[in-house]
């Protein structure tokens, strides 16, 4: 069982909208299979669940910041973002060229040292929002990630290697989702 999950929000801000919403699913799915609910029929789909007691994590965590969902996904769709984006994934193409073809130390140097220029650049884009935004979206994320990371670790509490039971509910919700047409992560 890891001791410790290391999450950086910032690498978040790189993601696609896609991606974002993915993130999003899974934490929804992860927790629809695993909080404790307040309606007689939650509970008992969740007392179904062995082990979930252990590991129950809570919707409403993640629903009580969802303001800062809308603002990720307004930051990361804004044409300045995607633009600086752009330029990075381009950079990082020359910086890969570079390498394959074997090009001098100064020319990959150089290419790396613009590449961190322009990082630089990108992380000042996420800092000059106003305080209350950078806030609202480092708590969307933060709660997400705790919340995924505290439901999945039942997974990794339990040493059997060929454990089904609970593997297959979160497959199952991956597969009846996928067939209504969402993506999940």
């Amino acid at each position: 069982m890891p001791r410790l999950v290391f999450c950086i929000n910032e690498t978040f801000l790189t993601s696609n909208t896609a991606a974002i919403h993915s993130t999003v699913g899974e934490c929804t799915k992860t927790m629809a299979m695993l909080a404790d609910t307040a309606s007689a029929a939650g509970r008992a789909h969740y007392q179904n669940i062995l082990g979930a007691h252990e590991f129950a994590s809570d919707t409403t965590r993640v629903l009580a910041c969802v303001d800062g969902f809308e603002q990720l996904i307004a930051f990361i769709q804004h044409p300045r973002t995607r633009e600086a984006k752009a330029v990075l994934l381009r950079v990082g193409a020359s910086i890969a060229a570079a390498r394959t073809a074997a090009a001098p130390p100064p020319e990959q140097a150089a290419l790396l040292a613009e590449r961190t220029q322009l990082l630089h650049r990108f992380r000042a884009r996420y800092y000059e929002l106003c305080a209350s935004e950078r806030q609202a979206i480092d708590t969307f994320l933060t709660t997400s990630n705790k919340e995924i990371v505290g439901a999945k670790a039942m997974f990794l509490a339990y040493e059997d290697p060929f454990e089904k039971y609970r593997a297959l509910l979160f497959e199952c919700a991956r597969h009846v989702c996928g067939r209504a047409g969402l993506r999940l992560g």
